[in-house]
């Protein structure tokens, strides 16, 4: 299965989306495009992240960076309804683990 998709939220950020594969195997990247300016009419500079992930058995990792060169990574595993994750965002500059059960 292949998707790709650009959505556009305002006129000041562009985001595009690509995953390729199966429901046991895949590979996604991410990209998000914008001003940064706090203001309306406040052109402060172009801000952007890229995240790469992929899929395997129900093992999932993520790796990004920032228009800082900040990184991110999220670790997952999947087993019927019980998902765990840990993560790390170096610009939120902290982390999170975690166990989602679902029925």
């Amino acid at each position: 299965m292949k998707k790709f998709l650009i959505a556009c939220s305002s006129l000041a950020a562009v985001a595009a989306s690509g995953y390729a594969g199966t429901t046991d195997a895949g590979f996604g990247v991410d990209a998000t495009f914008g001003s940064d300016g706090k203001t309306d009419h406040d052109k402060s500079g172009i801000s952007y992240s890229v995240a790469a992930s992929t899929s395997l058995n129900g093992f999932g990792l993520s790796l990004g960076v920032d228009q800082d060169m900040e990184p991110a990574v999220s670790l997952s595993k999947s087993m019927g309804g019980l998902s765990l994750y840990a993560g790390y965002d170096a610009a939120d500059e902290g982390g999170k683990v975690g166990a989602t059960l679902s029925f």
